[in-house]
């Protein structure tokens, strides 16, 4: 028998695997934590996982798990017990979940996995025994492509992500097709792309033959004809989940110049046609004032409904940060979202770290610091407190000089801001980075962070030390015989 532990995407509980060869069957049990008490001794526990995520027992040859579409092994490569076929499983197998038939000649007999991405099959026959190495590797070369779907996969039901990505996939692969890895995944969410697309460089051409290469074992697969929403793949709920991540994302692309440039546009564009996909004309109205390049005459493809899932005030970063600035807003970005806590640090690193920084404006200072005193012997008090706070904020959480040349202007200015404040006399008991953070160099240089903090009796014992040393050897010195 083999086992294994398939990764999840999610804070669920794992899934755990238990291959029979002799049965050809693939027990599968979800493993979680039990106890009652959060305080109490914690006992592991199985259940026979939901119909929805995983079947509890399959008729398969062989399986192993495998990182094909993403960076976690939350993908599994199987032999079916029937045919001998090699299938790609999108996620945990299951009745729901979406399988890739690959283009191998069969029957097979078993499948090891030889890299994250590539599995070693073995091919019996009469006359001998042959391996053949396949590679699985279908992550998209495209970055945010690739941070999108990874997103999805924590946020979207097992069953739905797997049907997307496969649905993906089967665009990606048609023979011929030149469009890049974001176009085919904004024609399977139903979003047809107005703006061209960039002509690629050559490390860019590079990436595309060896995907390519990459993806000839899987054969050809035929186009879905439907997107994965006119398809019935995501229902209204699944269709405003994806909406908010994109919404979340490309809210934080805002905030950082060069993301501004490079995503920010793809995102608000597929915002901005899910929004119309949802009827929420709030939304709509939102994008098309960020976006106004993305503005048409023209109605959208597919048929427009009102979306069941209730429709909220779209969020924005900026507005978000100013209010937190002033002290009159507690919630997080995915909170307002309603976007499960695990998607947070993937989506919103960038709002979360200025978040805390933008809230030093509002909250108490910390009472170590109003304790201290500047170069110039004045206490800490009034609006120096609060800016030498907010530098302090800044140096914890990370915001280095840098980082904040990336910022636009309307969040910079505040904290270029307080940083001019503490420049001019900044406190005398700060350590060197937050003077190199002001741009006080020449406080920097006088700085020395880790002062060693020797007690004064065992410098004096140490002295003593060394004089009985010296004293000793003064005397065999004086006392050694003179040759004549």
């Amino acid at each position: 028998m083999s086992a294994f532990f398939l990764d999840s995407y999610q804070s669920e509980a794992s899934l755990f695997y238990v291959h029979v060869p002799v049965a050809q069957k693939l027990l599968a049990r979800e493993l979680f934590i039990g106890g009652g008490d959060r305080n109490a001794s914690a006992t592991l526990m199985t259940r026979v996982p939901a119909s929805a995520r995983a079947a509890s027992e399959l008729a398969v040859r062989a399986a192993v798990p495998i990182a094909s579409t993403g960076d976690l092994r939350a993908d599994v490569a199987l032999i079916d017990a029937a045919s001998g076929a090699l299938y790609l499983s999108t996620g945990a197998p299951g009745p729901l979940t979406a399988t890739i038939p690959i283009a191998l000649d069969g029957p097979l007999e078993s499948v090891t996995t030889w890299t994250e991405a590539e599995v070693l099959v073995c091919k019996r026959s009469a006359a001998a025994a042959s391996q053949t190495a396949v590679s699985l590797d279908l992550r998209p070369r495209c970055a945010l492509t690739s941070a999108l779907l990874r997103t999805l996969r924590g946020v979207l039901p097992g069953a739905a992500v797997g049907a997307l990505i496969a649905q993906w996939l089967a665009r990606r692969r048609q023979p011929g097709r030149a469009t890049t890895d974001w176009a085919c995944l904004c024609e399977t969410l139903g979003i047809a792309r107005t703006q061209e697309e960039r002509p690629l460089d050559a490390a860019q051409r590079l990436a595309r033959t060896r995907s390519a290469q990459l993806r000839r074992p899987l054969g050809t697969a035929r186009t879905a004809a439907k997107s994965a929403i006119d398809a019935g793949v995501l229902g209204d709920a699944e269709v405003a989940a994806v909406l908010s991540v994109v919404h979340a994302m490309a809210q934080t692309a805002r905030l950082d110049v060069l993301s501004r440039v490079h995503d920010f546009e793809r995102l608000a564009e597929l915002a901005l046609g899910l929004s119309r996909r949802c009827g929420w004309h709030s939304w709509v109205d939102y994008w098309l004032r960020l976006a106004p390049q993305f503005a048409t005459d023209q109605l959208p493809a597919g048929p427009q409904h009102q979306s069941a899932s209730p429709e909220r005030t779209p969020p924005d970063v900026v507005q978000q940060l100013l209010e937190r600035m002033q002290g009159r807003r507690d919630e997080t970005l995915c909170d307002m979202l309603a976007l499960p806590t695990i998607a947070a640090g993937a989506m919103t690193p960038r709002f979360a770290q200025l978040d805390r920084i933008f809230a030093a404006f509002a909250e108490p200072s910390p009472a170590q610091l109003m304790q201290q005193q500047t170069f110039s012997g004045r206490p800490l008090t009034g609006s120096l407190l609060k800016c030498c706070a907010v530098v302090e904020a800044m140096l914890t959480h990370g915001l280095s000089s840098a980082g904040l040349a990336l910022l636009p202007p309307l969040l910079a200015l505040p904290l270029r801001e307080a940083m001019r404040t503490c420049q001019l006399d900044p406190p005398a008991a700060w350590p060197r980075a937050a003077y190199e953070l002001i741009d006080r160099p020449d406080l920097a240089l006088q700085t020395i962070d880790a002062p060693l903090n020797i007690p004064s009796a065992s410098v004096s014992a140490a002295w003593s030390v060394l004089a009985q040393y010296s004293s000793l050897a003064s005397f065999h010195a004086h006392s050694r015989p003179t040759r004549r």
